[in-house]
């Protein structure tokens, strides 16, 4: 059973293209021989003249016209004469078969059969895997040198967790929540200056909860919370 497909043919330079150039006539044989000796019916033939391999070929007038002829037609199959007439540039080339292949087409190279199955294609897609992999790292690497900057930024503004480091995410801080009651908090643990001596942060939890100022569940702050109170600032 034959299966239809369709011919694209490309040439860079408009010198070769016309009537007396060998150029799209040389690749409207080789596909159609390999059309003839491999079961597919050919639907139609797209011919992008004067078009630079390196061309995106979703910038091409006729792959775009070749696009929407196999959507109407529910045709899979694109034959071309060799890779390099689909894209010349091997990166063009792979990131462009993965688009079409994504849209359900299958690019087949005359010359070389299934262009999934070259060399070169697998090649290319092994090195963007791994320039995949180092992009991945890198951008976890950037963000958590960002993380470490907000954190050193904001312990020197007062904004810490609980253990005492400077935050970078999460629920807002004390000091952005309940300013009044970090101020408390610093008044009730500062030294006495006629006795020298200085409260305890479970005093000072004691002390705030008979003001009213207690945790979510509202129950009395812990000494640990006290301490990171007491070390964050108000602006």
């Amino acid at each position: 059973m034959s299966k239809s497909a369709v011919i694209y043919k490309r040439t860079s330079s408009n010198k070769n293209c016309g009537e007396g150039k060998d150029s799209g006539i040389r690749q409207d044989k080789t596909c159609t021989d390999y059309a003839n000796n491999n079961g597919y019916n050919i639907s139609h033939t797209f011919y992008d003249e004067g078009v630079s391999g390196s061309t995106n070929v979703y910038e091409r007038p006729a792959f775009i016209d070749l696009l929407l002829h196999c959507d109407r037609n529910n045709i899979q199959h694109i034959i071309v004469e060799k890779i390099d007439r689909f894209c010349r540039d091997v990166l063009v080339q792979e990131i462009a078969l993965k688009q079409i292949n994504r849209d359900g087409l299958v690019l087949i190279s005359a010359t070389n059969g299934n262009v999934d199955e070259t060399i070169e294609s697998k090649l290319v897609r092994q090195v963007m895997g791994a320039f995949a992999e180092y992009e991945a790292r890198a951008t976890a690497t950037r963000l958590r040198v960002a993380r470490e900057r907000k954190a050193e930024k904001n312990k020197q503004d007062g904004i810490t967790t609980i253990s005492g480091g400077g935050k970078c995410g999460g629920r807002p801080s004390y000091s952005e929540l309940q300013p009044e009651l970090v101020k408390e908090a610093k008044r009730l643990r500062r030294i006495n200056p006629k006795t020298k001596k200085q409260r305890s942060y479970d005093k000072v939890a004691e002390l705030l909860s008979d003001m009213g100022y207690t945790n979510q569940r509202g129950n009395k702050f812990n000494a640990m919370t006290i301490k990171n109170i007491c070390n964050q600032k108000v602006r």
